[in-house]
């Protein structure tokens, strides 16, 4: 069974009961060909808005307790605003649908981007506004125009309250939409929250992450 969204209740009812119980009897694809190779075949990264970087390993996001109970390695004091999500593979992939779960201290509608980047395209220097230690002009991050895919979600701002970050399709050089995006060994899954850069319009979020989810083959 893979990541499919058709009702969000749905969806998330399937990801407890039968698909991301760490048993036999689920599939992120057949990319990766059991738990412990999806783990080695990813790592994480958070950049936050002082574009400090934050490392983690699979596990932390992959695990029994972050898949069934949605329990997270972020404590309180790792709770932040962040910029980027990224997450990187170690091999050549089609990827799928990508689930991150995520809770925040504030109730606000969270807008995300989704980008494929090369390790030289990270971005460094990130704007997030007023305040900001970088200027605006001297920032690295990736063209918002050329995002892959685009989506919305709200936080309740509930702590412990885990709210879905869901891609589904990604877009192509040639303006067609699929299921389904060709990424190389080394780069990565760049998911841009567009609250916590730099748009006046939108309500910072701190946050914090627990089950990541890749379906791929």
């Amino acid at each position: 069974m893979r990541i499919k969204k058709k009702v969000h209740f749905l969806f998330i009812a399937i990801i407890i009961a039968f698909t991301f119980a760490l048993s036999g009897c689920y599939s992120l694809g057949d990319a990766t060909k059991d738990d412990d190779d999806y783990c080695d075949t990813y790592s994480v990264r958070l950049i936050d808005e002082k574009s400090s970087s934050h490392s983690y390993n699979m596990e932390d996001f992959y695990n029994k307790e972050a898949v069934n109970d949605f329990k997270t390695v972020m404590t309180e004091d790792d709770r932040s605003e962040y910029t980027y999500i990224l997450i990187q593979t170690e091999k050549d992939l089609n990827i799928g649908e990508v689930a991150v779960y995520v809770d925040s201290s504030v109730r606000a509608q969270v807008k995300v981007q989704a980008f494929i980047l090369d390790e030289d395209d990270i971005p460094t220097k990130v704007y997030t506004g007023e305040g900001c230690e970088y200027k605006k002009e001297d920032c690295n991050e990736p063209d918002p125009a050329t995002a892959l895919s685009e989506i919305t979600f709200t936080v309740s701002g509930i702590k412990d309250k885990w709210h879905d970050m869901f891609l589904s399709s990604w877009k192509h050089d040639d303006g067609t939409v699929s299921t389904r995006y060709a990424i190389k060994e080394g780069q990565y899954i760049a998911l841009r929250i567009v609250n916590n850069c730099y748009d006046p319009e939108l309500t910072r979020v701190p946050l914090r992450l627990t089950s990541i989810l890749i379906y791929a083959e």
